[in-house]
This record gives C-alpha cells, sequence and structure tokens, in this order.
C-alpha cells in the first residue's frame, strides 16, 4: 500500500506541477505474498519500458540490487486412521511422521545467504483419530543456486528417511500373514522464483543515486533475504532495483510505516523520474 501511495503521489505532483517527463509505465501487481505470482503472469510485451524501480523495502537508505532465488515445498503424508483410545497401534500417525521429519530439518537461517522455513501444517479431523493425512508447506531461499537445491535436498530427505520406516501390520482373520500397510508420501516441488543480481552500474541503480545525491540524502546498495516482483521483471528483461518505503516488522503485528522515509521515497522516485527525462529516457 505504501508503494502504490508513492506511485500515485509522484504521478499526481507531475501533474500538478507540470514538471515535465517522458512516458510512464505502472504496474500494479497482485498476490506477492503468496509467490510473486502477479509479476510472473504479468504480460510484459505490452511494456515497453526496459528500466524500472519497484517500491517494495524498508528503508530508502538502501537499495535493493539482489535478491534471492525461492522454492516451494508440498509434502502430503499419508498415515492409517484407527481410533485413538480403542487401537492406535492399528493406525499410523501422519502428524508424528511429519512432526519427526520437521524436527530433523535445518531451519532458519541456515547461513549468510541461506534461509528455509516450514509455514504450514494441516491435518487431523478429531483427538480421537490417529490422523491418515498432513499437509505441510515450506520454503527455501539462497543466493546460491548450489545451496538452495542442497537445502531443497535436505528438507525433502528428512521426510523420505521418515516415512520410510512407518508400518503396521493388521490381521483379519482371512490372512495368516496379516495384510500390512506403510505410511506413503506425495510430494510438489517447485521453483518461486529466481535471483536478481543488478549491476550498480545500471541505469536505474544510477538514477536512484543520483536522485538521492540531489537531495541531499545517502543510499548504499543492499542484499536482501526476500523476493519481490524486481525478481521477475529482471528476468524478463526489464532491468529494475527494489527502494524502500519506510515499513518494518514485516508480516507482524507491529508493521509500521516510518513517515519521514515514506515521504523521502516519494521525493526519490519524483527526482529519479525527473533526471530519466533530462537524461534522455
Amino acid at each position: 500500500k505504501s508503494g502504490i501511495a508513492v506511485i500515485v503521489e509522484v504521478l499526481r505532483t507531475l501533474k500538478e506541477k507540470n514538471i515535465p517527463h517522458g512516458d510512464i509505465e505502472i504496474a500494479f501487481t497482485i498476490c506477492e505474498e503468496i509467490g510473486l505470482l502477479g509479476a510472473k503472469h504479468i504480460d510484459i510485451k505490452k511494456f515497453r519500458s526496459k528500466h524500472g524501480i519497484v517500491l517494495d523495502s524498508s528503508t530508502p537508505a538502501r537499495l535493493v540490487l539482489k535478491c534471492p532465488s525461492a522454492a516451494k515445498m508440498e509434502f502430503f503424508v499419508h498415515g492409517l486412521e484407527a481410533h485413538a483410545g480403542l487401537c492406535p497401534e492399528d493406525g499410523i500417525s501422519a502428524i508424528e511422521i511429519a512432526s519427526r521429519a520437521i524436527a530433523q530439518m535445518r531451519l532458519g537461517r541456515i547461513d549468510d545467504i541461506t534461509t528455509a522455513n516450514i509455514g504450514i501444517i494441516e491435518g487431523g479431523r478429531a483427538t480421537n483419530i490417529i490422523p491418515n493425512l498432513v499437509h505441510v508447506v515450506g520454503e527455501a531461499r539462497s543466493h546460491s543456486e548450489e545451496k538452495l537445491d542442497f537445502q531443497v535436498s535436505h528438507m525433502r530427505g528428512c521426510f523420505h528417511d521418515t516415512f520410510s520406516r512407518y508400518e503396521v501390520t493388521l490381521h483379519d482373520g482371512l490372512s495368516a500373514d496379516g495384510i500390512t500397510y506403510t505410511a506413503r508420501l506425495d510430494e510438489k516441488i517447485e521453483r518461486t522464483y529466481d535471483r536478481m543480481d543488478v549491476p550498480i552500474t545500471s541505469i536505474p541503480a544510477r538514477l536512484v543515486t543520483e536522485a538521492v545525491n540531489n537531495l541531499g540524502y545517502s543510499i548504499a546498495p543492499h542484499t536482501s533475504g526476500g523476493g519481490c516482483d524486481a525478481n521477475f521483471f529482471n528476468k524478463m528483461g526489464v532491468e529494475c532495483v527494489n527502494l524502500g518505503t519506510g515499513m518494518y516488522e514485516l508480516h507482524t503485528v507491529n508493521e509500521h510505516l516510518v513517515l519521514d522515509e515514506f515521504y523521502r521515497a516519494a521525493e526519490i522516485v519524483l527526482e529519479a523520474v525527473r533526471l530519466n527525462t533530462v537524461n534522455g529516457g
């Protein structure tokens, strides 16, 4: 929302003050938080721009030039239902399997450029039923393709090593040996987005840096642990940097906007647009 407000204010100021400017193209994307899906599916052929600014970071004192690649993992653990009070030994708890698998994982900050998380666990219907299905969703991110692949393989391995140890044999009187049931695992692994690495010498980086200098502020290049629409725009050939709007403590109940930095972001974008016109962009 803060980024949208900055865009609207810049456009309004350009019009009200009759500031000369070249063509400006605006993209409002959807579903950013669940995988940058709006940017992923945008029809980039409708745009003529070759560079741009994305407004989706914290402080405008840092210019995000690097963002990681990310992978999403979904695991469906299949167990066997049974009555939890009468015959729990006849069941295979999908929740227990998932819990043991997750407990083996390296999660959180793996190293300086790699992170991993389990964010969703769904399963079970009642306390008196051994749960036969659990759905687990996680992610991994890294600025290194090799480290990302290794982390994904590690998390998958934790599930594979765990579920394969669970089985139960039930005797129904029809077979001397009984019937053996084993746990089962289905998984879906997909690349959410690819990393971006924009040179400090790129057009958008130079425009923002010059704008900041003209306004008397300071800015430094930054490597982010989060993805943004710029990941896809850069991949599609539109070179973009990510500028902050003053938002902090993201994804928490304490998320807030520092107004001085919010206003500064608008000033920087406005000046960058003006400079782009002066430079013939």
